[in-house]
């Protein structure tokens, strides 16, 4: 009759010094303690605080289509994508122009 007791009762045979949390779950079977730490001392299972953040895409000034960021030209429609823009007037300036051809701005 004591294996009857063992499935009917409410202790579920919690013998042999398991502990088990506040919701009843055995603490040996989670998979990070919030103790643990890892190398650089950050803790298991927690957010990475130290992920950088992705660099924008390209948007190419002629189709706006959105390019991977390093695209030199655009995958949809071929245009470069390291153009210059003009400092006053924000025309696109062609490859090794002196001045910008709307106001005359002296290009760098």
């Amino acid at each position: 009759m004591g294996f009857l007791r063992k499935i009917f009762s409410n202790d579920h045979g919690r013998g042999h010094g398991q502990e088990y949390d506040q919701w009843g779950r055995n603490k040996h079977h989670r998979r990070y303690r919030p103790e643990d730490r890892d190398d650089a001392g950050e803790r298991w299972g927690g957010h990475a605080g130290s992920i950088p953040a992705l660099p924008p895409d390209s948007i190419c000034p002629l189709c706006r289509k959105s390019n991977p960021p390093g695209t030199r030209a655009c995958r949809q429609c071929g245009t470069a994508l390291d153009l210059q823009k003009c400092e006053r007037c924000s025309a696109i300036l062609l490859r090794g122009a002196a001045f910008c051809v709307r106001c005359g701005q002296r290009a760098d």
